[in-house]
Order: structure tokens, then C-alpha cells, then sequence
């Protein structure tokens, strides 16, 4: 399923500042970094001393991390001057991005300098918890552990940092507020009661909450057939044994339609009106979904197209001959045997059934050559005799 990434901001994301510190090319380490919280819990940061231009703290969606991380990185970020914190080889919990950020940022166009200078960023993103701490803590204005920059080592070999990868761990935690909350399903989902237990988060109305989208992520979850039913059931959804798609019923009905339709074009509404019975008794007999049944009518078109295909091949347009052959076939016939071919039916057919058939390449064998019989033997030939006195002995001798 597709759903919406939503920032919960409770301020201008990476707001100007005037300018304050440059951070040092290569890798700033993060032991240099200090948090710092004002009576109002406004979190700031230092740099041996000297501010940080832009912080943020965001909490909220794990699975949205690392399209975070490459946008904070790729966008905003000088990767000259660019280190990546971790609180551990994986970064399960906090992640954090310390750098200058480059000119033309996506994040404020053209202008991210601070009195002509690059501005330095610290970005701390935490992941503990997933959406629910995107969503929670910004409601109630709760103060939720983040990584505070202390405890800190250098990763080991000095690796180039990345969205993946990073250059240092620091395992300290503090607790401050939220600047900015991530949300893999709309915030109001996690205020009901399925997912909030007594559904006690305040809603949206009337707080101090501005809710955008800022990406769409694809997830798609592989369950067997027992999960999925434990997680219907957990969600209060109903639940069938109805089959999977494609119907087979609809492929039936699908490949039956076209063919009958290019074998009897006349008939083709009275065809149509068939398959769509066909169609929906599936549906209303509880048999097929109407999912199951849109994927087997298409499923059903495709293989009729195939034969389809096959069949205006064969060579069966030419199996036909026009009126005068027709008619001379009918005049030699009457000449050599006695006899001519009548047509029967009302109105008769102006020519004959497809005199030339025996043209037309077969479906289940490679020719009429390969199957057709040999050449009887020659009256009087000595095989003819021999097979003669065969059917003569067996006349004699016929029981009952």
C-alpha cells in the first residue's frame, strides 16, 4: 500500500539564523557538540563553545529514516564537512547529521547563509518508537529521549559517511520536546482506538499543528495465510475463505467471449450479455471477489488473444474459393460421379465449404502430409491379391 509521510512541525524547519560557527572540513566530531536547553525547552547547540546556526530534533517513522537521512544529506548538506552519528552500528534507535550546509539547499532556496557565510546544521532524528513518537509527543507537547551527543567514539577505519554508514556512535540520550514529528499513516489514524488503545491523543482541531505531506514511500508487507488472518481479526476486519485471484471463472468466461465473438460476429451482443451474466453470477453467488474477477477477465482476454492470433495464421481465409471455382467443382463433380453438392441450408451459400481445407495448417499435428494414409496398392499388383484373399478368408470364416 501507499501511504503518505506527514511532518508534524511545530516550527519553520531549519529556520535562518545569523551565523554563529563554521564547522571544520573533514568530519566534526560530535563530542564537540553540546545541547542546550532554554527555560522554554527550546533545544540550541554548540560547537567548542560557539552555536550551532540550525538544530532540529525530529521523532517518528523508522522506515522513513534513511529517505530522510538522503535528503538532509544530498540536499543540504556540504559532505566535505559532513558527519554521521549513529547510536549504534545500525542506528535501531538515533540518528544524527552534522554539518555546513551547501549553497541553493532545497530546504530555503537560494538563501541559506548566514551573514555570507555557510550555515552549520545539526539534524537529531530518533527512531525509537516509529510513527507513534511522531505523533504523540507533538499533541500532548511531551519531552521524549534523543541522542545528546555524548558517549561518543569514531568508528573504526575512518569509513566515508553516509545514509548508511556512519562516522561516529554516541550512545548518550536526554530528554528534550520535539521540533518536528514524522508519520507513516495520517496522525489521526493513531488516535483510534485499534491503535491507541483507549484512543486518548487529542485530536488535531484547535491545536497548535501545522500537518503537510513531504514524500510518499511504497511498503508492502509479506504475510502467510495465518498472519493475515490474526491481523484481520486484530483490526476488526471481516474475514472469508473467498479464493484468490484471478477467477477462473472470469478467464473462462472472458475466452469464450472473444472467440465465439470472431467465430459468430453476428451473434456478438447476445455473446456479450452472456459472459456478463457469466461475470456476475460469480460475483453475486459469493464465489469471486470483484478483484478476483477483473484480474481472470483480463488474464482470459490475454490467452484468447493468443488463439486469436494463431488462428488468423492458419491459413483458413484461403480455404474458401470464390463463386465460379465453386461452381465448376459442382459441374465436374456431376460429370465424373453423377452427383453435385446442394447446399441445404436457408439462404443457401453461394459456394462451397472451404474446398480448399486441406490447406489450412492444423493445431494438434504438423501437416495432413504427416498423417494422411498410403497409396493403396494397384489392382492386380501382387499386394493387392495378398490383401484380397485376406478380406475373402475372413468372410468365410465369420463368427458370430
Amino acid at each position: 500500500m501507499k501511504l503518505r509521510t506527514t511532518l508534524l512541525a511545530a516550527a519553520s524547519l531549519f529556520a535562518t539564523a545569523a551565523h554563529a560557527v563554521l564547522l571544520p572540513a573533514g568530519t566534526p566530531n560530535p563530542a564537540n557538540v553540546t545541547l542546550v536547553e532554554d527555560v522554554n525547552g527550546a533545544v540550541s547547540a554548540t560547537y567548542n563553545g560557539a552555536a550551532i546556526d540550525r538544530v532540529l530534533l525530529i521523532s517518528g517513522a523508522s522506515a522513513s529514516s534513511r529517505t530522510l537521512g538522503a535528503f538532509i544529506i544530498q540536499d543540504n548538506c556540504d559532505t566535505t564537512t559532513l558527519s554521521v552519528i549513529f547510536n549504534d552500528a545500525v542506528g535501531g534507535a538515533y540518528r544524527a547529521y552534522l554539518c555546513n550546509m551547501k549553497a541553493n539547499n532545497i530546504i530555503n532556496g537560494t538563501n541559506n547563509l548566514a551573514n555570507g557565510a555557510p550555515a552549520s546544521l545539526l539534524v537529531i532524528k530518533r527512531d525509537a518508537g516509529g510513527s507513534g513518537q511522531g505523533v504523540q509527543p507533538i499533541y500532548a507537547v511531551q519531552k521524549i529521549a534523543f541522542m545528546n551527543m555524548t558517549g561518543c567514539t569514531a568508528v573504526a577505519g575512518n569509513p566515508t559517511p553516509n545514509v548508511s554508514t556512519p562516522n561516529y556512535l554516541c550512545t548518550g540520550t536526554g530528554n528534550y520536546f520535539s521540533d518536528a514529528g514524522i508519520s507513516d499513516t495520517e496522525p489521526a489514524i493513531l488516535a483510534a482506538v485499534v491503535n491507541n488503545g483507549s484512543g486518548s491523543l487529542p485530536t488535531l482541531a484547535g491545536s497548535n499543528i501545522t500537518v503537510r505531506p513531504i514524500f510518499q514511500q511504497l511498503f508492502a508487507v509479506a504475510l502467510n495465510l495465518k498472519a493475515y488472518r490474526a491481523l484481520q481479526a486484530t483490526q476488526g476486519l471481516p474475514q472469508n475463505d473467498l479464493p484468490g485471484y484471478p477467477s477462473d471463472g472470469a478467464v473462462v468466461a472472458a475466452v469464450s467471449k472473444r472467440i465465439l465473438t470472431a467465430m459468430f460476429p453476428l451473434e456478438k451482443d447476445y455473446i456479450a450479455e452472456l459472459a456478463e451474466e457469466h461475470l456476475n453470477s460469480l460475483q453475486w453467488a459469493g464465489i469471486s471477489t470483484e478483484s478476483d474477477i477483473v484480474w481472470g477477465d483480463s488474464l482470459g482476454r490475454g490467452v484468447a488473444g493468443k488463439f486469436l492470433a494463431r488462428a488468423g495464421s492458419d491459413g483458413m481465409k484461403a480455404a474458401q474459393t470464390p463463386k465460379p471455382i465453386s461452381d465448376s467443382l459442382r459441374v465436374a463433380a456431376k460429370a465424373r460421379f453423377g452427383w453435385q453438392w446442394d447446399n441445404l441450408e436457408s439462404p443457401a451459400r453461394p459456394v462451397g465449404i472451404a474446398p480448399f481445407f486441406g490447406r489450412v495448417k492444423p493445431w494438434c499435428i504438423p501437416s495432413v502430409e504427416a498423417v494422411r494414409p498410403p497409396v493403396p496398392p494397384a489392382p492386380g499388383s501382387a499386394e493387392f491379391l495378398k490383401d484380397a484373399e485376406e478380406i475373402k478368408e475372413i468372410s468365410k470364416n465369420l463368427t458370430q
